[in-house]
């Protein structure tokens, strides 16, 4: 597990940049929030700009052959039929989040 912590802070400080300025994170901008398995959320704060970001990583991709074990079979049901992700979508969800006026804000929504 430290190996892959070590790898995922390696890659934000290598690859990732603010999307509001452009400027590179340093270790001290990068907070680990939590992580379930290989899930991570993560918070950066820009020290250039102050911009907050949240980002959900996935370490490690392992083919899963069922569902998620923590929905329940009614929302297995839902979600099976559910379409994918569309670009609208993600327009959407990125428009709530420039709306947000900071991190608080964003997780009482």
């Amino acid at each position: 597990m430290y190996h892959d912590y070590e790898h995922l802070i390696r890659h934000l400080l290598t690859y990732v940049e603010c999307a509001a300025c452009g400027q590179g994170f340093q270790l001290a901008d990068i907070q680990v929030l939590g992580h379930e398995n290989q899930f991570w959320l993560i918070m950066t704060e820009c020290a250039h700009c102050a911009n907050q970001a949240i980002i959900l990583a996935l370490l490690e991709i392992e083919q899963v052959s069922s569902p998620a074990p923590e929905l329940s079979p009614a929302e297995q049901a839902q979600f099976r039929h559910q379409p994918p992700i569309s670009p609208d979508d993600l327009r959407e969800i990125h428009t709530h989040l420039q709306s947000a006026n900071d991190l608080a804000s964003l997780l009482s929504d």
